[in-house]
Parts: structure tokens; C-alpha cells; sequence
């Protein structure tokens, strides 16, 4: 048997604290490489790549910080045009397992300029 037997009656006559619910965005500097040099952006298109213990320290982060409770609302991912990033596919399948764990919203720059749209719509049904 229930503790509360009639849930709706329950919350309809009695009290409660609603609490504000904690959410954050991560955004992460981890493209690296960009052909466009489109006039007025001030991206450095170079030396954003993160090494594997970078990586692995962000991945602890959203780790620690979602066991606290707090909700990883979106990761943006940049700060160059994804599309064309040279390190793209040498990236994500490292931050795969932390999307597939928080399921946030996932957001990337792009100049929809040019790049294979049809190969990152593949990886992401694949992995994502």
C-alpha cells in the first residue's frame, strides 16, 4: 500500500515549498580550425583544441555539479563554425557519454556556410 493513498487530494489540501529548480549552461571552447574569415568575428580560429585531461576535467565538472542536484540545461559547443572545425569528429565521441547522461540541449555555431551537413546528422543519430 502507498504512503499517500490519493496523491491529488494530497497535494490539493495541504502546503507545499516549491523550491527553484537550478540550471545551468555549459559552454565549451573546444573547436579547433576555421577556413571562413567572415568579416567581424572575433573567434580565434586556432589553439582552442583541449587536450584529453581538459576533457576529462569538464566531464568531472558537469559530473560534480549535476550529483549536486543542479540540472545541465545546454552545452554549446564551439567556438568555431562546427562545420568547419578540423577537430569536430575528434571531439564529440569524447563528450558523447556526458550528452547521452543529461540529455541537455546541445547547441553549435555555425555559419551554415558550407560542410557536410549530412555527415553530422548521421553522427549525431548514431551517438547522440
Amino acid at each position: 500500500m502507498p504512503l499517500i493513498k490519493n496523491n491529488l487530494y494530497y497535494e490539493m489540501t495541504t502546503e507545499t515549498q516549491t523550491k527553484p529548480v537550478s540550471a545551468v549552461k555549459i559552454q565549451m571552447d573546444v573547436l579547433d580550425g576555421c577556413h571562413h574569415k567572415c568579416p567581424g568575428c572575433f573567434v580565434h580560429r586556432r589553439g582552442n583544441a583541449s587536450d584529453k585531461s581538459q576533457v576529462y576535467m569538464a566531464k568531472e565538472f558537469i559530473r560534480d555539479i549535476t550529483d549536486q542536484g543542479i540540472l545541465v540545461d545546454e552545452i554549446l559547443i564551439g567556438p568555431t563554425d562546427f562545420l568547419a572545425s578540423e577537430n569536430f569528429y575528434e571531439v564529440m565521441p569524447e563528450l558523447v557519454d556526458i550528452i547521452n547522461e543529461n540529455s541537455p540541449i546541445l547547441a553549435f555555431v555555425s555559419t551554415l556556410i558550407d560542410g557536410d551537413i549530412k555527415r553530422f546528422c548521421d553522427f549525431l543519430m548514431d551517438n547522440i
